[in-house]
Protein backbone atom coordinates (compact mmCIF):
# COMPACT_ATOMS: atom_id res chain seq x y z
CA UNK A 1 0.00 0.00 0.00
CA UNK A 2 2.78 2.54 0.63
CA UNK A 3 4.48 1.72 -2.14
CA UNK A 4 1.93 2.26 -4.35
CA UNK A 5 1.38 5.75 -2.70
CA UNK A 6 4.91 6.28 -3.69
CA UNK A 7 4.52 5.64 -7.06
CA UNK A 8 1.24 7.42 -7.93
CA UNK A 9 2.89 10.50 -5.45
CA UNK A 10 5.95 10.07 -8.14
CA UNK A 11 3.55 9.29 -11.34
CA UNK A 12 1.67 12.60 -10.60
CA UNK A 13 4.92 14.94 -10.21
CA UNK A 14 6.43 13.42 -13.96
CA UNK A 15 3.36 14.49 -15.57
CA UNK A 16 2.74 17.35 -13.85
CA UNK A 17 5.97 18.49 -15.15
CA UNK A 18 5.25 17.24 -18.85
CA UNK A 19 1.89 19.01 -18.36
CA UNK A 20 3.94 22.55 -17.49
CA UNK A 21 6.71 22.41 -19.45
CA UNK A 22 4.28 21.73 -22.49
CA UNK A 23 2.05 24.61 -21.82
CA UNK A 24 5.14 26.79 -21.56
CA UNK A 25 5.99 25.92 -25.57
CA UNK A 26 8.85 23.15 -24.75
CA UNK A 27 7.28 20.66 -26.91
CA UNK A 28 8.33 18.87 -29.65
CA UNK A 29 6.05 20.19 -32.37
CA UNK A 30 7.31 20.06 -36.13
CA UNK A 31 7.86 23.69 -35.96
CA UNK A 32 9.83 23.73 -32.93
CA UNK A 33 12.33 21.05 -34.20
CA UNK A 34 13.61 23.29 -36.46
CA UNK A 35 16.89 24.12 -37.13
CA UNK A 36 18.90 27.41 -38.51
CA UNK A 37 20.27 25.56 -41.40
CA UNK A 38 16.59 24.73 -42.10
CA UNK A 39 14.94 28.17 -42.52
CA UNK A 40 15.64 30.24 -45.32
CA UNK A 41 15.49 34.17 -46.41
CA UNK A 42 13.82 36.00 -49.12
CA UNK A 43 17.13 36.08 -50.65
CA UNK A 44 17.66 32.17 -50.67
CA UNK A 45 15.66 31.65 -53.95
CA UNK A 46 18.54 34.17 -55.73
CA UNK A 47 20.77 32.50 -58.61
CA UNK A 48 20.91 30.44 -61.65
CA UNK A 49 18.87 27.62 -62.40
CA UNK A 50 18.53 24.59 -64.34
CA UNK A 51 14.75 23.57 -65.49
CA UNK A 52 13.01 20.41 -66.68
CA UNK A 53 10.27 22.04 -68.48
CA UNK A 54 7.38 19.41 -68.68
CA UNK A 55 4.57 19.99 -71.08
CA UNK A 56 2.10 16.84 -72.12
CA UNK A 57 4.06 16.38 -75.37
CA UNK A 58 7.68 16.81 -74.62
CA UNK A 59 10.33 17.50 -71.48
CA UNK A 60 13.32 20.10 -72.33
CA UNK A 61 16.15 22.00 -70.22
CA UNK A 62 15.84 25.42 -69.84
CA UNK A 63 18.32 27.99 -68.09
CA UNK A 64 16.88 30.32 -65.77
CA UNK A 65 18.03 33.26 -63.42
CA UNK A 66 16.37 34.39 -60.60
CA UNK A 67 16.56 38.25 -58.83
CA UNK A 68 15.01 40.09 -55.86
CA UNK A 69 12.05 40.66 -58.47
CA UNK A 70 12.72 38.85 -61.51
CA UNK A 71 12.60 35.39 -63.39
CA UNK A 72 14.61 35.77 -66.34
CA UNK A 73 14.05 32.65 -69.09
CA UNK A 74 17.15 32.13 -71.75
CA UNK A 75 16.01 29.69 -73.61
CA UNK A 76 12.75 29.05 -73.53
CA UNK A 77 11.88 26.48 -76.23
CA UNK A 78 8.44 28.25 -77.75
CA UNK A 79 8.31 26.94 -81.15
CA UNK A 80 9.07 24.01 -80.70
CA UNK A 81 6.30 23.84 -77.42
CA UNK A 82 3.76 25.42 -80.05
CA UNK A 83 4.09 23.68 -83.21
CA UNK A 84 0.15 23.20 -83.48
CA UNK A 85 0.00 27.13 -84.34
CA UNK A 86 0.80 28.25 -87.78
CA UNK A 87 1.64 31.87 -86.89
CA UNK A 88 4.53 30.84 -84.88
CA UNK A 89 6.23 28.42 -87.61
CA UNK A 90 9.56 29.96 -88.72
CA UNK A 91 10.50 31.81 -85.58
CA UNK A 92 13.85 30.82 -83.17
CA UNK A 93 13.89 27.49 -81.76
CA UNK A 94 14.23 29.31 -78.06
CA UNK A 95 13.17 32.76 -76.61
CA UNK A 96 14.27 34.48 -73.61
CA UNK A 97 12.05 36.82 -71.71
CA UNK A 98 11.43 37.98 -67.91
CA UNK A 99 8.05 37.65 -65.49
CA UNK A 100 8.37 39.73 -62.37
CA UNK A 101 7.09 38.37 -59.33
CA UNK A 102 6.88 39.07 -55.52
CA UNK A 103 7.79 36.57 -52.81
CA UNK A 104 6.61 35.71 -48.79
CA UNK A 105 8.15 33.40 -46.32
CA UNK A 106 6.35 30.60 -45.94
CA UNK A 107 5.29 30.41 -42.61
CA UNK A 108 7.97 28.05 -40.81
CA UNK A 109 10.09 29.82 -43.19
CA UNK A 110 11.54 26.91 -44.95
CA UNK A 111 9.96 27.93 -48.34
CA UNK A 112 9.61 31.03 -50.38
CA UNK A 113 6.10 31.56 -52.04
CA UNK A 114 6.37 33.50 -55.34
CA UNK A 115 3.36 35.07 -57.34
CA UNK A 116 4.43 35.56 -60.93
CA UNK A 117 2.82 38.61 -62.78
CA UNK A 118 1.38 37.75 -66.37
CA UNK A 119 3.89 38.96 -69.25
CA UNK A 120 3.61 39.32 -72.80
CA UNK A 121 5.95 37.62 -75.00
CA UNK A 122 6.44 39.72 -77.85
CA UNK A 123 7.91 38.56 -81.51
CA UNK A 124 7.96 39.87 -84.99
CA UNK A 125 8.33 37.87 -87.87
CA UNK A 126 8.65 38.33 -91.49
CA UNK A 127 5.79 37.93 -93.56
CA UNK A 128 6.54 36.12 -96.75
CA UNK A 129 4.55 39.35 -98.77
CA UNK A 130 7.13 41.38 -97.33
CA UNK A 131 6.57 43.71 -93.70
CA UNK A 132 6.38 42.55 -90.23
CA UNK A 133 4.03 40.16 -88.40
CA UNK A 134 3.61 40.70 -84.42
CA UNK A 135 2.78 38.14 -82.67
CA UNK A 136 1.73 38.38 -78.54
CA UNK A 137 1.97 35.43 -76.50
CA UNK A 138 0.31 35.85 -72.70
CA UNK A 139 1.60 33.53 -70.35
CA UNK A 140 -0.07 33.77 -66.92
CA UNK A 141 1.03 31.84 -63.98
CA UNK A 142 -0.90 28.72 -62.33
CA UNK A 143 -1.11 29.05 -58.85
CA UNK A 144 1.82 30.72 -57.19
CA UNK A 145 5.23 28.84 -57.48
CA UNK A 146 7.05 27.66 -54.36
CA UNK A 147 11.01 27.65 -53.16
CA UNK A 148 11.63 24.98 -51.50
CA UNK A 149 14.74 25.33 -49.38
CA UNK A 150 15.64 22.29 -48.00
CA UNK A 151 15.97 21.06 -52.19
CA UNK A 152 17.00 24.27 -53.47
CA UNK A 153 14.10 24.06 -56.13
CA UNK A 154 11.56 25.88 -57.50
CA UNK A 155 8.24 24.67 -59.04
CA UNK A 156 5.59 26.81 -60.28
CA UNK A 157 3.08 26.33 -63.86
CA UNK A 158 2.85 28.86 -66.93
CA UNK A 159 -0.01 28.68 -68.52
CA UNK A 160 -0.41 30.10 -72.19
CA UNK A 161 -3.86 31.31 -73.10
CA UNK A 162 -3.93 33.54 -75.44
CA UNK A 163 -1.91 34.39 -78.93
CA UNK A 164 -2.07 37.59 -80.58
CA UNK A 165 -1.50 38.15 -84.10
CA UNK A 166 -1.24 41.55 -85.59
CA UNK A 167 -4.20 42.40 -83.20
CA UNK A 168 -6.05 39.39 -84.15
CA UNK A 169 -6.91 37.63 -80.65
CA UNK A 170 -6.34 33.59 -80.58
CA UNK A 171 -7.94 32.37 -77.50
CA UNK A 172 -6.76 28.73 -76.99
CA UNK A 173 -9.45 26.44 -76.13
CA UNK A 174 -7.07 24.17 -74.11
CA UNK A 175 -4.61 26.45 -72.63
CA UNK A 176 -1.02 24.93 -72.96
CA UNK A 177 0.54 24.68 -69.63
CA UNK A 178 4.25 24.58 -68.38
CA UNK A 179 5.16 22.81 -65.66
CA UNK A 180 8.59 24.21 -64.59
CA UNK A 181 10.45 22.66 -61.70
CA UNK A 182 13.98 24.21 -61.53
CA UNK A 183 16.75 23.12 -59.83
CA UNK A 184 20.03 26.03 -58.22
CA UNK A 185 23.01 25.21 -60.22
CA UNK A 186 26.02 24.30 -58.05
Amino acid sequence: MVLRKVILSKLTKVLSSVLLLSALGCGTSEANDLTMLDRVSLDSVNGEYVSLLSTFHNQYNVFLTVDKDSLVFKNFPLSSLLVHANELEGIAETIGFSIKYDRVLTEHKMGVELFLEPTTIKISKNKETGGEKEINLLLESKGKGLYIGSEKKIKFDLRLKKIVVDNKINILKTPVVFSIETVLKK
